[in-house]
């Protein structure tokens, strides 16, 4: 057997490291699929002979390397990342962030009983207060029913003083001069 996988190496190009023994930092990725193996196959599932643990590991290692999404390459299986799907999948996923996104805007709007997926003051609208801080604020008696309930919390109606220490102070004193409404 030695002597067979000495050939493979050879034929393979490629060498043979040894880890130190007694030293399991220096093989981490293997611990690490030791530590996957146990806690998702075996202790789940614990072989009764060999023949079983064989059945075990080995549909484990089909679903680890075709089924398991893995973190270090992306949220990707192994035989993607392999067979070049890596964009197909990330352009596919970015499509559905984009629609859930989209979705989520218009089911605010709805909400909100407004027409614009973002309510707005129509003085402060397309103003902004400092480079990258848009100004979106609407007046309490213009909010829905629906939107005015969502404000109390456990009974405790949300004033105009805690929406205005929410607000940051350029928005603040603009809020206080009358620049825009609360």
């Amino acid at each position: 057997m030695a002597r067979e996988f000495k050939e493979f190496i050879r034929f393979a190009e490629m060498t043979h490291v040894r880890t130190s023994p007694v030293y399991p930092q220096r093989n981490g990725k293997l611990e690490r699929w030791h530590k996957s193996l146990k806690s998702e196959a075996i202790r789940p599932n614990p072989p009764l002979s060999l023949e079983d643990a064989q059945r075990v590991v080995g549909s484990y290692v089909i679903y680890y390397n075709t089924g398991r999404l893995h973190s270090a390459i992306g949220y990707l299986t192994p035989q993607d990342k392999l067979e070049g799907r890596a964009d197909l999948i990330g352009a596919e996923r970015d499509r559905k962030l984009e629609a859930a996104r989209e979705a989520r805007k218009h089911r605010r709007a709805a909400l909100l009983g407004t027409s614009q997926p973002e309510p707005t003051t129509p003085g402060c609208q397309g103003s902004t207060l400092s480079p990258g801080i848009p100004v979106a604020m609407t007046p309490w008696r213009s909010l829905s029913p629906v939107s005015q309930w969502l404000c109390y919390r456990g009974r405790r109606r949300l004033t105009r003083s805690f929406f205005l220490s929410a607000l940051p102070p350029s928005s603040r004193a603009l809020v206080e001069l009358g620049f825009c409404e609360l």
